[in-house]
């Protein structure tokens, strides 16, 4: 769920608003509009397992490691292709 002041990963921040003449504070998300997935058929259920206030980093994979590197020109083999990889 995001509260009003969040951002939304396109950069809209979330406000009060009333809907249908309901006042709402704040908004179920799909995976889709989490950026985490595709599937926007309803709400992301997490596992029941985890419980109330765990973090979401420990519940859903948010970052990805990254190994950033710096190739000087000597090191053209460096550049080769691994199988199955870019």
């Amino acid at each position: 769920m995001a509260l009003p002041g969040a951002r939304m990963p396109g950069g809209e921040k979330l406000r009060k608003a009333k809907l249908r003449g309901v006042a709402s504070e704040g908004m179920i998300l799909a995976s889709d509009e989490l950026e985490i997935g595709d599937d926007h058929d309803g709400t992301l259920v997490l596992d029941d397992a985890f419980a109330a206030g765990t973090s979401l980093t420990e519940v859903i994979p948010l970052a990805e490691p990254v190994l950033e590197i710096e190739v000087t020109p000597n090191r053209s083999d460096c550049f080769r292709r691994v199988r199955g990889r870019a």
